[in-house]
Order: C-alpha cells, then sequence, then structure tokens
C-alpha cells in the first residue's frame, strides 16, 4: 500500500480476515497467498515493483 500510497495512486485494500467477500474473490482469482493485487482485469499474485508499474502503464 505504501508504493501506491507514495505515488499518490487511489486504490482499494481489502483485508481477507476480516471480509468474507475479498477472500471469496481472492479464491475465485486463483490466488491463495496475499498480498494479490487487481488491476483491472489484470492479476498479481505478491508484489513485484517492476510488474505493477507495467500494469498500471496499460
Amino acid at each position: 500500500m505504501e508504493f501506491l500510497s507514495q505515488r499518490g495512486i487511489e486504490f482499494v485494500s481489502k483485508d481477507v480476515t476480516k471480509d468474507p467477500d475479498a477472500i471469496q474473490e481472492l479464491i475465485g482469482a486463483g490466488a491463495t497467498s496475499t498480498p494479490t493485487i487487481r488491476v483491472g482485469d489484470e492479476w498479481m499474485i505478491g508484489f513485484r515493483r517492476e510488474k505493477l508499474l507495467a500494469m498500471l502503464e496499460s
């Protein structure tokens, strides 16, 4: 979240430990760990700076 906040990028953070809908969304995406990041229709499991920057540019 800090990575996005520092760049002024708006995002929605979901806590899978407190939000049953969020855990279902995570499972539906095929993810089994966090962080899982979605930009549009593209998903990334784990944090990879360069990949996230590329996702944000598209």
